[in-house]
């Protein structure tokens, strides 16, 4: 069971607003693909950011973009 813990800021560019999330992942999240599915999933939804394993065993994510996107991507990989 993946669960997320999320921390968000805002801010508007060219007329659209766009979010950044700091997203902390726990459960079973190492060693079964889980930075991988982030990274495509978010490239799949044109946002951009970096995913890293944690030395306590959870994942860190930090994420931007549209929100509707965003919370789509996190979604998408919180089966």
């Amino acid at each position: 069971n993946r669960k997320p813990s999320i921390r968000e800021s805002k801010r508007k560019e060219s007329g659209e607003m766009f979010i950044r999330k700091h997203v902390y992942f726990y459960g079973r999240v190492q060693g079964v693909g889980f930075r991988w599915r982030a990274v495509q999933t978010a490239k799949d939804l044109h946002l951009t950011g970096w995913v890293r394993n944690m030395y306590n065993g959870n994942v860190e994510m930090e994420v931007q973009g549209n929100s509707v996107m965003i919370e789509s991507s996190v979604s998408g990989i919180t089966f």
